[in-house]
Order: structure tokens, then sequence, then C-alpha cells
């Protein structure tokens, strides 16, 4: 089938070349531009082809360089198992990631209001997983652009304690099979609602703010920070950043 349609396009290619007056420039124009036409198509499908087969190789390569490094057992069971859990984690954030980065941005947002995101698998101390973050950004920029600035909130799993003669917060840890109280820095704002003033909803690490994708939100609005909390958070800010 393919040698049959080759020859009949050089049988048709050769009778429309040889039916023109090549002393008729127009005609002659014609046909230039048809067989140009035609050489650059197939150039063009050759080449995409050899694009295609580079990506797919290096695709290819990427992929086993990762099953490589994923794989690589230990002695210690409990450390590959960990190790394991750890690639597993990571693999299915990048699925996750490839499906966000895919879809719409569904939501609006605005300063001072709170969200879950998908912060993703980072490297080292990095903020992790889907939790709770807080607007930074300004509304002009939150209604322009499709990225805001956010910092991630904790909630230290309730553990937190309030030291009223420092008047600080502090979590209980272990070291050294020794229990101490370990206070939380400036660092760590407490995080009060419009709603609830009095309660702690939790603290923004002003230490791990970014910029995100609106694709990374993933509820809606959960609350709003207080003007007083919000100020706090600038403070804070301006003093890692050494603003003053």
């Amino acid at each position: 089938m393919i040698e049959k349609l080759y020859n009949n396009l050089i049988h048709t290619t050769r009778s429309f070349t040889n039916s023109i007056d090549r002393r008729n420039i127009e005609e002659r124009n014609i046909v230039i531009s048809t067989l140009t036409d035609m050489i650059n198509r197939i150039s063009f499908m050759m080449r995409t082809d050899a694009e295609s087969k580079i990506l797919e190789n290096r695709l290819i390569k990427e992929m086993k360089k990762l099953s490589k490094e994923m794989f690589v057992k230990t002695n210690n069971k409990s450390v590959y198992l960990k190790k394991v859990q750890r690639n597993i984690d990571y693999l299915a954030w990048v699925n996750k990631n490839r499906k966000i980065n895919l879809s719409g941005r569904n939501c609006t947002v605005g300063q001072k209001e709170i969200f879950f995101a998908y912060l993703g698998d980072n490297i080292g101390s990095e903020q992790n997983g889907r939790r709770p973050v807080i607007i930074l950004q300004n509304n002009t920029g939150n209604t322009k652009g499709n990225t805001t600035i956010i910092a991630p909130v904790t909630t230290h799993k309730k553990s937190i304690k309030y030291d009223k003669t420092v008047h600080r917060y502090y979590v209980k840890i272990i070291q050294n099979g020794i229990e101490r109280r370990k206070y939380l820095d400036f660092y760590e704002v407490p995080l009060r609602l419009e709603n609830n003033p009095s309660g702690l909803y939790g603290f923004v690490n002003v230490m791990h703010l970014r910029e995100i994708d609106r694709k990374r939100i993933d509820s809606s609005c959960l609350g709003i920070a207080t003007d007083q909390c919000f100020r706090n958070i600038i403070k804070a800010i301006n003093k890692n950043l050494d603003c003053s």
C-alpha cells in the first residue's frame, strides 16, 4: 500500500511539473510553491519524529536513573522500609503535581485569608504536604496575578502550652531521655481569626513564606486573620529579613 502511494505521488508530481509552460512565470511559481510546501511538510514530519525519539529516549533514561536510585537496598530493614515509603510519597506527589498543573484556578484569594494548599514533597526542612496557609500578598496582586505569596500554618498537634512567666508559647520535647521545653521563636506567630480573636487557630511560620500558584489552593476560605495578628506577622517577616 505504501509503495503504491509512493509511486502515485512520484507519477503525479512529475506529471504536474511537466504540464506547465516553464516560460510562464506565474505557472512556474505555482509549481515551485507547491513542491516547496510538500518538501517542507515531509521534512517537518521527519524532524518531529526524530525529536520525539530523542525526547522519549531522554525520558526513559531519566526513569531508569530514578528507578535505580529508588530500589537501593540496605542491610537495615527499618531504614530500607522508611526509604521505600519516602519514595512512594515522592512518586505520589509527582502524580499529584501533574494533576494540579493540568487543573484550573478554581478560587480567588484575599490577603489575611486562610486556605488549605498543596505545598508538595520538598527538600530537607522545607514545608511539605497539604496544609493550611495564610495569604500574605496584597489584593492587587491577588486579583491580577495567577500566583500569591503565603506562609504555612502549623498547629503543633494541640501540644502547645503558654508560659505566663516569660509570656511565650512552648512545646514539650524529649531530648536524651529528658523532657524539656522548646520555646517558639519570633518567626512562629500566633494566628487568631476574626470570628474568634481570643482563640488560637495555630502558628504562622514566616521562615517558610513562599510564592505559589493559585492552582495549589485546595479548599474554600477557612477564616480570616485579625488585623492585629496580621500586623504581628508582618513585623516578624521584617525582623526575619532585617528590614528595619
